[in-house]
């Protein structure tokens, strides 16, 4: 007897691109161990990444929230959800949104046409086509005046009125006036933005350039880089602009750890912000786990029912040699690269 999950691995989004990491399927035996303990007995039709401890889950089109461990923490009684972030989930019942505990009580309860998960104790919802901002406790701080909005990050939030973007601070405040085409969200003290040249560069919270806007598609910076694309190939800058990695690839995602996601010919690899090669760019498809350290699975050869990549690596495949499980150490490089199987 099996369990077949659908894993939702997170999209890695690059302003200017998306990087689609969507679906797969895993198929478990329901008697062998699943990160030590037995597997759920439940067939869930759809599984997002596990936040702040717990993992949502769909079974007969309701969705509701499981443990590491597999166990029912919420009931599955909602029609749509975000992962839990500040404590709380973004759950539809029916048309509207409200939001729930980790206890599954609603804290504010559906009454938004859309919402956003909490970041930093404030988000955006959703009422007759405009956003506006509140708190935990369903306070407005900016009234509805928003046509798009990001998250906040580093205390800032990108917003959109009139077609053009700015930055807002918690207390809904206009930090950054409305003269972009585009913006991202702040990481590492820079916000990537979207001039009228239509080419894309980096402030800091005082609205400086720090990096010109002369890239044709940028990603967010991390602590080592950010991927950014001229000439119609993509490389990594640091924070000074200096480049660290040559554009020479053909589309390039930041990591955890400092590690990049490089794909070339339509073949993947890894390097970090040096430019070394953490694997060759050789595989089929790369797919990042979020893990207490970063476990990457590569995929070599055709696999429908790939293995779960767990704590500690493959058990098994269903087609052996198929599959790879690297994993990174944040005090290592390299800590150590699991035997194939």
């Amino acid at each position: 007897m099996q369990l077949t999950l659908i894993l939702s691995v997170f999209s890695i989004i690059s302003y200017g691109w998306l990087f689609p990491f969507n679906l797969f399927l895993v198929t478990l035996p329901i008697d062998k161990p699943f990160n030590g303990v037995n597997a759920p007995k439940a067939v869930f039709e759809k599984r997002l990444e596990i936040s702040e401890g717990l993992a949502a889950v769909q079974v007969d089109e309701k969705w509701g929230f499981v443990n590491k461990k597999g166990a029912v923490k919420i009931n599955q009684r909602f029609d749509e959800v975000r992962s839990f972030s500040d404590g709380l989930s973004a759950v539809r019942v029916g048309e509207q949104w409200g939001f729930v505990n980790k206890r599954g009580k609603f804290v504010i309860k559906p009454q938004f046409d859309d919402a956003v998960s909490f970041h930093e104790k404030r988000t955006f919802v959703k009422q007759y086509g405009i956003w506006s901002l509140v708190t935990k406790r369903n306070k407005t701080i900016a009234r509805p005046q928003f046509e798009t909005v990001g998250i906040f990050s580093e205390g800032f939030a990108n917003v959109s009125i009139n077609g053009k973007y700015g930055f807002v601070n918690r207390k809904g405040k206009v930090v950054i006036d409305f003269a972009y085409q585009d913006a991202g969200d702040f990481s590492n003290g820079l916000a990537a933005v979207k001039t009228g040249s239509r080419q894309w560069g980096f402030i800091n919270e005082q609205n400086y350039f720090v990096i010109p806007a002369t890239f044709e598609a940028v990603g967010k910076f991390n602590s080592h880089g950010c991927a950014v694309k001229w000439n119609g190939k993509w490389g990594v800058i640091d924070k000074n602009g200096t480049m660290k990695v040559a554009n020479e690839y053909d589309r390039i995602s930041a990591l955890d750890f400092g590690f990049f996601l490089v794909e070339q010919y339509g073949k993947f690899g890894l390097i970090d912000a040096y430019s070394e090669k953490i694997t060759d760019v050789k595989y089929d498809e790369i797919l990042p786990f979020s893990k207490p350290f970063a476990c990457f699975c590569i995929r070599t050869l055709p696999c429908h029912t790939p293995q779960l990549c767990a704590d500690e690596c493959f058990d098994d495949v269903a087609e052996p040699k198929a599959l790879t499980c690297i994993r990174m150490s944040v005090l290592h490089v390299l800590l150590d690269l699991c035997e194939e199987v």
